[in-house]
C-alpha cells in the first residue's frame, strides 16, 4: 500500500496541534508557499524539513517510507540506510527535548522535594536519554558502514 503523504501531512498537523500558519512559521516560508505546496505537491527537498517542523512520528515514518520505499511503519524495521537512521535519531533527538522540557521544573526543585510525577518526569528523561544514546551509535555506525567502502576505493587511487 502506497503512502498518502498528503493525508499524513494533514494528520500529523492535527496530531500535533498545528496550523499551517504555525508551520509556515517554524519553516520560515510564507502560508502561501505551505498551501501551495499541498494543492501541487510537496517537492521533495521540503519533506524531511517540513516533518521535522511538525514534529509528529508518524508523518516523519511516513516521509521516511515515501522518500525511501522502505516499510518503515514496521516495528522490526531493520535497515542500516543512511537516512532511515539518520531520521530515527532525529525522532529519538525530538522526545528527549520534550522529556528534558518537561523534566527541568522538577529537577531545579532538589530531591528531598521530588513528588511521585517529579519522578516519573525525570525517568522518563533518562529513557528518552538513553534512547537517543542507541539511536547516536545506530546513526554512526551506519555511517561508518557506508564510508568505509569509499575510503578503500580512494585508498587504490
Amino acid at each position: 500500500m502506497a503512502i498518502n503523504i498528503f493525508q499524513e501531512f494533514s494528520r500529523g498537523l492535527q496530531e500535533e496541534g498545528l496550523t499551517r500558519k504555525n508551520l509556515a512559521a517554524k519553516m520560515h516560508v510564507t502560508q502561501a508557499a505551505v498551501s501551495n505546496w499541498e494543492a501541487r505537491g510537496i517537492p521533495d527537498d521540503k519533506l524531511i524539513p517540513m516533518a521535522l517542523a511538525i514534529g509528529n512520528d508518524r508523518f516523519l515514518k511516513a516521509v521516511i517510507e515515501y522518500q525511501t520505499g522502505l516499510r518503515v511503519f514496521a516495528d522490526d524495521l531493520d535497515t542500516d540506510n543512511p537516512l532511515v537512521v539518520y531520521l530515527y535519531e532525529k525522532i529519538a533527538q525530538k522526545k528527549f527535548e520534550e522529556a528534558r522540557e518537561r523534566a527541568e521544573p522538577a529537577m531545579s526543585k532538589g530531591r528531598d522535594h521530588f513528588t511521585p510525577t517529579d519522578v516519573s518526569k525525570i525517568r522518563s528523561y533518562i529513557d528518552s536519554g538513553e534512547s537517543l544514546v542507541e539511536s547516536l551509535e545506530s546513526l554512526i555506525g551506519s555511517l561508518k558502514s557506508q564510508i568505509r567502502p569509499v575510503e578503500k576505493v580512494k585508498a587504490w587511487m
